[in-house]
């Protein structure tokens, strides 16, 4: 079951100065999104999914199980993002935006196939995420 989650007003507004950044950054430089800032997309990611703050640098946060979680965030059309070979998390989730549908959708990735990849790394990997994507967990319409 897809779980829903609203924006409070002050991250409505934040979202709003991001797509508008965005635009401008199409704008002036023609292709390519400006990154998401990590603060934004793991602390929607984490009250979405009542996830808690990893104490320490290797990870984001930590779920009620204890299990050890990466959020990644991406803003269509990218598609991908990297990962560090270093550290292997139990849980991997992406925060991906789409403005021209105006949705956010936080998924669950294949924590299998995200290894298949990481483990044969060194430093980090470029991955495609929809080669690894599992399940939708929150639908977020803003």
């Amino acid at each position: 079951m897809i779980k829903r989650y609203y924006l409070n007003e002050q991250e409505r507004q934040y979202l709003d100065a991001f797509l508008k950044l965005n635009e401008m950054h199409k704008m002036l430089f023609e292709k390519g999104n400006p990154d998401i800032p990590v603060k934004f997309t793991e602390s929607i990611c984490m009250k979405a999914l009542g996830l808690k703050k990893y104490k320490g640098r290797e990870y984001d946060a930590v779920d009620n199980n204890g299990k050890t979680v990466e959020i990644k965030g991406t803003c269509l059309p990218n598609q991908g993002t990297t990962f560090s070979c270093k550290h292997i998390a139990q849980r991997y989730i992406w925060f991906r935006l789409d403005p021209s549908n105006k949705t956010i959708e936080i998924i669950e990735l294949n924590r299998e196939k995200v290894e298949e990849q990481v483990l044969v790394c060194k430093g980090r990997k470029y991955i495609k995420m929809d080669t690894v994507t599992a399940k939708t967990l929150v639908k977020i319409k803003y």
